[in-house]
């Protein structure tokens, strides 16, 4: 599936998704779990 067509115009995307997919979900997973700790830390201080 990942060398089928490899002349299309979307194997950079498709090899960038398959490799990046985990790595970028925990990157969002984190960064948003940062962003509502500081979110509930300031609406506290308020």
């Amino acid at each position: 599936m990942r060398n089928a067509n490899p002349r299309r115009h979307y194997p950079t995307a498709q090899v960038a998704s398959s490799f990046g997919s985990a790595q970028s979900a925990r990157i969002i997973l984190g960064t948003w779990m940062i962003v509502v700790a500081v979110l509930s830390l300031w609406l506290a201080t308020l």
